[in-house]
Order: structure tokens, then C-alpha cells, then sequence
């Protein structure tokens, strides 16, 4: 029953969401498939897929249920980014990395705290499966243009920073702050 819970409110109602910044190689690679990580601020992501701009090399692609989807205030305001935020504090888990050409690409899930000990202790058949519907997405994505409005200075300024990681390179530890 616990098991059959924590795949619902895990699983159930994925979107992909993506965001792309400037990343080093090294910084890349300590993502890596089965680490958790947290992230202090809010994580701003669209819903868009479309291709990188030439400043950008690293995508993160989220699969989640737990976004807040803020489109309806971009009407309000008349910008159209594909606006979802997830909130602080939350909890990621690596399912993979790779690259496509010259793009670097790391694959999250976003899972609830509780969940944690859960997936540090098992392995998930539906991760594999979940990897390779984003890798065809992303092949596909990447080959077009740039979303208009994702590749505006603005969007940028909010997604040019690594998840779960402090500009030293080292990743956040549990309710730390900014």
C-alpha cells in the first residue's frame, strides 16, 4: 500500500518542464543518476520545447506534478514564457544525464521529502522508460529554434543557475539557504 502510494503522488500527472543555462563540464558531471538534490529557491521552468540558445550548453529537463503553473498570470502581464515555478526547499532525483551533439541534458523527477529513503533504497523500472521518452523529446527539441520569449535576457537571468548547486560547485545540503 505505502509503495502503491508514493508512485501515485509521484508518477501520476508527469509534465516535462525544462530550463537552460551555461554550464562547466565538470559541474555536469557530478550530476549524477540516483543523487538527490534540493534547491533553497523557487526553480522557474517552462513548458516550451523548442531549441537552445547559443549561450546556453546544459538543459534540465523536470519531470514533475508538483508545479505551480503560472501562465495564467503571464496573460495578465503579456509575456508568454510557458511559466511553471516549483516551489523552495524541493527534492529532485537524478535519473540520468547525457548529451545530444554538444548539449549537455540532465533528466530530474521531482519526489516529496518523505519519499526520500524510498528511492535512495530502490530502483524503479519506470525510470528507464521515463529517460528514454525524454532523450526522444530532446532530440527533437533541440533540433528547432529557440523558443521566442525563452531566449530573451530575462528568462534567461531566471534560469541561468545549476539545481541543487552553489556557484562554488558544491550541491546544498538540506533547508540551507541561499
Amino acid at each position: 500500500m505505502e509503495v502503491e502510494m508514493i508512485m501515485n503522488r509521484t508518477y501520476q500527472n508527469l509534465c516535462l518542464l525544462v530550463r537552460d543555462l551555461k554550464m562547466t563540464v565538470e559541474n555536469f558531471q557530478k550530476y549524477r543518476k540516483g543523487l538527490i538534490v534540493t534547491e533553497p529557491s523557487f526553480i522557474e521552468s517552462t513548458c516550451k520545447l523548442g531549441g537552445m540558445v547559443d549561450t546556453c550548453n546544459t538543459r534540465f529537463c523536470i519531470l514533475t506534478n508538483q508545479a505551480n503553473d503560472m501562465m495564467e498570470l503571464e496573460k495578465e502581464n503579456q509575456v508568454d514564457f510557458g511559466l511553471y515555478v516549483i516551489g523552495t526547499h524541493a527534492y529532485l532525483l537524478v535519473l540520468d544525464t547525457f548529451q545530444i551533439e554538444k548539449k549537455q541534458l540532465i533528466v530530474l523527477l521531482q519526489i516529496q521529502k518523505q519519499d526520500i529513503p524510498f528511492f535512495q533504497e530502490n530502483e524503479v523500472s519506470i525510470h528507464a522508460s521515463l529517460v528514454k521518452q525524454v532523450k526522444k523529446q530532446m532530440i527533437q527539441a533541440l533540433s528547432e529554434k529557440p523558443i521566442a520569449g525563452i531566449d530573451t535576457d530575462l528568462w534567461l537571468k531566471h534560469t541561468n543557475f545549476p539545481i541543487g548547486m552553489k556557484d562554488d560547485g558544491s550541491f546544498y545540503k538540506e533547508k540551507e539557504e541561499i
